[in-house]
């Protein structure tokens, strides 16, 4: 008889699962397109609490809006709002209910979400999202890019930008103007820049290559490695070494410092140049053919290359520094 109630009482609960289970809908797909004036050299903002966000310039007169969710009750759980005022688009997505119960909290939402917005390329544009991925390309405003829930992406962009990332990393490359970089959720990667860098992360390393302005990167989360750089670069990190290539006749000189590692700096032979390099973790060697100022020592070097200019300041607490020719 126990073992009678016992199988009973198995098959009563698998008999109720099975009957929630099959209570629930099943879920489909979103989709929400709409059009708002924007005409060229206007202002997008994008602010989401759900999803990864795509912003490209094209030809278009207007702002066309695509939201896709692969739920189909998207649009219970959160509320859009899509205005446009002379110069300006708003889209504006966020959940209905902020408070918290013991379903909601035991089940939460989850799905896929993508904000896509087309806008014509002179638009300058701010986005953020806490739910993921942010992208941005083809446009020549000045961009502002941050998200709480992913990395952030931009590319083929002409104005001043702005990107940071809480959720991941930050990956930019052909990039005409002014950028400021930061993340504390993954490294900082820039390459094919044509104005000035300042990059910071406190998640991960800091990747710079081919810039033709001034560098500034701090990093304590990895290493900064820089790579062709075009001007005058400051770069420390706590993180680990620090790398540093100068472009071919660049006699800007800078700061190079590291306190997680080594330090190895490149520099054109030809150009003029004063150099101070010190090591209180290691050894200085310097293969530059500079006239050396004051005492020779095994962990410093302070001289001036071709006559001198601009300083170059190297200096390690975690490692040993090298200065050698391009």
């Amino acid at each position: 008889m126990e073992n009678v109630r016992r199988r009973f009482a198995v098959a009563v609960a698998v008999g109720l699962g099975a009957g929630a289970l099959a209570a629930i809908p099943a879920q489909g797909a979103t989709r929400i397109e709409k059009h708002l004036a924007l005409a060229p050299g206007g202002r997008l903002i994008v602010r989401s609490e759900v999803g990864s966000v795509v912003v490209r310039g094209d030809a278009a007169s207007s702002a066309a809006v695509v939201v896709s969710a692969d739920r189909d009750d998207f649009e219970q759980v959160y509320e859009m709002s899509f205005t446009a005022t002379p110069g300006q688009a708003e889209i504006l997505i966020r959940r209905r209910n902020h408070g918290w119960s013991w379903f909601e909290g035991w089940t939460g939402w989850h799905g896929r979400v993508e904000i896509t917005v087309s806008v014509p390329r002179a638009t300058a544009a701010s986005v953020h999202t806490s739910g993921g991925r942010v992208e941005a390309s083809e446009l020549t405003g000045d961009t502002q890019l941050s998200s709480s829930g992913g990395a952030v992406v931009a590319h083929d962009l002409a104005g001043r930008l702005d990107a940071r990332s809480s959720g991941g990393a930050v990956e930019v490359h052909g990039l005409r103007g002014d950028i400021h970089l930061s993340s504390s959720g993954g490294g900082v990667r820039a390459a094919a820049v044509q104005g000035a860098v300042e990059a910071r992360s406190s998640g991960g390393g800091i990747q710079l290559e081919q810039v033709a302005g001034s560098v500034r990167a701090d990093s304590s989360g990895g290493g900064v490695t820089i790579r062709d750089a075009g001007g005058r670069v400051d770069a420390s990190s706590s993180g680990g070494p620090v790398h540093v290539r100068f472009a071919a006749g660049n006699a800007h000189g800078g700061d190079v410092d590291s306190s997680g590692g080594g330090v190895e700096v490149l520099v054109d032979p030809a150009v003029s140049l004063g150099v101070d390099a010190g090591s209180s973790g290691g050894s200085v060697s310097c293969d530059l053919p500079v006239t050396v100022q004051g005492k020779l020592s095994r962990h410093s070097v302070k001289g001036v290359l071709h006559g001198g200019g601009e300083l170059l300041r190297v200096r390690s607490s975690g490692g040993g520094v090298r200065i050698a020719p391009l």
